[in-house]
């Protein structure tokens, strides 16, 4: 169901879409055919208004109120996915 490169993960297939309309995170990656890469705690998807050609949004996979309730294994995974995306949007 999905093609993995590392850490990062990616549909292999698409699905129809079962989009919590609601929420993101409630949104399992593979039924969001906005997803563009996750990992076990964020996913990326495109930004549904796109302004700037490309532009996504970094969403946890669990409901966090504010970053400093992110766990330390989610920050490093946060910094992990930046640093893979960043050069992408330059």
């Amino acid at each position: 169901m999905e093609a993995s490169r590392g850490n990062f993960w990616a549909p292999a297939s698409p699905l129809l879409p079962r989009l919590n309309p609601t929420c993101i995170s409630c949104t399992p990656p593979w039924h969001d055919p906005q997803t563009v890469v996750f990992t076990d705690a964020w996913k990326a998807v495109l930004y549904p208004s796109q302004a700037g050609l490309g532009s996504v949004l970094l969403a946890t996979r669990r409901h966090v109120s504010r970053m400093a309730d992110l766990t330390a294994t989610e920050w490093q995974d946060f910094q992990m996915v930046v640093m893979a995306l960043e050069p992408a949007l330059e």
